[in-house]
């Protein structure tokens, strides 16, 4: 960017990193059917799942609820918040 300063903040914080939104990401066994409100927000490929998130504890409550329910594992379970190098990539891709 020319030498200019585009963001400051902490690690925590830069990017707004702390208020993006989370992705969960979960193995989801071939048949499975998430309960409507979920699987209206859920991308799924190659056995894969992916929930975008601005309130991951909510959902995953709920998923896991779904889960127990249903006596599926939700194999390689995880919450992604954008890394420090997202923001960076970010930052430095603004034309």
């Amino acid at each position: 960017m020319d030498g200019r300063i585009v963001s400051t903040g902490t690690p925590r914080t830069l990017g707004a990193r702390n208020r993006a939104a989370a992705q969960i990401v979960f193995g989801l066994p071939a048949g499975s059917e998430l309960p409507a409100p979920l699987a209206a927000r859920v991308t799924a490929a190659g056995g894969r799942a992916e929930l975008a998130t601005d309130r991951p504890t909510a959902d995953l409550h709920a998923l896991s609820g779904w889960a127990l329910e249903q006596g599926i594992e939700l194999a390689d379970i995880e919450v992604r918040r954008p890394t420090l190098e997202d923001v960076y990539l970010d930052l430095t891709d603004r034309s």
